[in-house]
C-alpha cells in the first residue's frame, strides 16, 4: 500500500511541533512553547491528543495556556 507524501509530511510535522514545545518548555521559553501546540490546535494535529499524558510536556502543565488548550475541541 502506497501512503501519500501529505500524510507522511503531516505525521513528521506533528511530531516536530510537539518536540519543538517541549524543548523550549525545558528552557523556559513558555511563550515560544506554546505557540507551537497553538499552531497544532489550529491545524487539527495529532499531537494534541497526546498532549495531556506525554509526560515530556511536564514543564508545561502549571501554565493556565495548556489547561486552557486542552479544554478546547478538537
Amino acid at each position: 500500500m502506497k501512503r501519500c507524501p501529505e500524510c507522511r509530511r503531516d505525521y513528521y510535522d506533528d511530531t516536530l511541533l510537539n518536540r519543538i514545545a517541549v524543548i523550549y518548555g525545558e528552557l523556559g521559553e513558555k511563550d515560544k512553547a506554546f505557540a507551537k501546540p497553538e499552531k497544532a490546535y489550529q491545524r487539527h494535529d495529532r499531537f494534541l491528543t497526546t498532549m495531556k499524558v506525554d509526560p515530556f510536556m511536564d514543564s508545561l502543565r502549571d501554565d493556565p495556556r495548556f489547561k486552557g488548550l486542552l479544554s478546547r475541541p478538537l
